[in-house]
């Protein structure tokens, strides 16, 4: 939208087209309503296109692997570019993860709280959503890595964070500083 702004902008400074007016820096477009409706159908189509190609991006789904007390857990991860998600401490990105995801090392203890606090590092980490606040229990484990396709794994220093909500279409969120590094 921004570029054709500017494309019509330039336009009607460099040479005002036929059918095109300027009042009070507004652009006043004479077109039928036939050019309009193929003009709005092209560009929906367009814009379509764009849309699926860029869900399909390689860098939004990742494999998350983690080391938990001489357990390896394998997680689907989604990256989150609006993440910016850091412990207030040691400054560690933070890795969101579900219940379920967690759930063949975590089946073993009472609760999450528990479980984070039986590996190094535990402690609360706040965390704000569009849903609300919360304090999600997180520990360090004792080795991360993410994968992208067929690349070579990319060891992460993170916090992996509990959380109580589950979705499946992102067992793991993985912020963006993270996602850099693939």
């Amino acid at each position: 939208s921004l570029f054709f702004c500017g494309v019509i902008y330039a336009l009607s400074r460099w040479k005002t087209p036929v059918g095109f007016y300027t009042q009070n820096t507004v652009i006043y477009a004479d077109l039928s309503l036939l050019v309009l409706l193929f003009g709005a159908a092209v560009a929906a189509a367009v814009s379509s296109v764009m849309a699926r190609r860029s869900a399909q991006l390689q860098h939004r789904a990742s494999r998350l692997h983690l080391r938990i007390r001489e357990q390896d857990i394998c997680i689907p991860a989604l990256a989150d570019t609006g993440s910016a998600l850091r412990d207030g401490f040691s400054g560690l990105p933070v890795v969101v993860c579900t219940q379920t995801a967690l759930g063949a090392w975590l089946s073993q203890y009472p609760d999450a709280t528990a479980a984070a606090a039986s590996c190094r590092g535990f402690r609360f980490v706040p965390v704000r959503t569009v849903t609300g606040r919360a304090l999600l229990p997180a520990f360090q484990p004792d080795s991360a890595a993410i994968r992208r396709g067929s690349a070579a794994e990319i060891p992460l220093d993170v916090l992996v964070a509990i959380s109580a909500q589950e979705d499946k279409s992102a067992p793991a969120v993985v912020p963006a500083c993270c996602i850099a590094q693939i």
